[in-house]
């Protein structure tokens, strides 16, 4: 009995189809393990925004803080005592150091708020004047 004509026509391929076949997978393997690698980038990428951010507003709420402690402070405005005040809150630090602006009669002074998250550190600067 002859063989019918859709196998001989593989038989004469003598090994072809496995090294596509073969291609094929090392291809996949290949685009598979990029996108592992990129989807730990993100990760930490997102860890590393995430940190920023409440950096960020630990910052705001240090100079919040030190707006609050000059409000408080009947010596204010004249001559204050250099201020700097740290505590431990949401995970990270949250500081401000307060000082007063030169010739400004220290009737304004620099609230400066620090965060600190994870080896992340942000800080805003602002001027108060009263």
């Amino acid at each position: 009995m002859a063989d019918p004509p859709w196998k001989r026509a593989f038989d004469r391929e003598g090994g072809t189809i496995l090294v596509v076949v073969m291609a094929v997978i090392l291809t996949l393997l290949v685009l598979g393990s990029v996108f592992i690698r990129l989807m730990g980038s993100e990760a930490a990428i997102a860890e590393n925004l995430e940190s920023r951010t409440q950096a960020l507003y630990l910052a705001e709420s240090g100079v919040q803080a030190g707006i609050v402690y000059l409000q408080d402070n009947p010596a204010w405005p004249g001559i204050l005592p250099k201020a700097q005040v740290s505590y431990p809150l949401a995970g990270g630090t949250m500081s401000y150091r307060i000082d007063t602006v030169a010739g400004s009669g220290s009737s304004q002074a620099f609230v400066v708020g620090t965060g600190d998250v994870d080896g992340t550190r942000r800080e805003l600067e602002v001027t108060v004047s009263r």
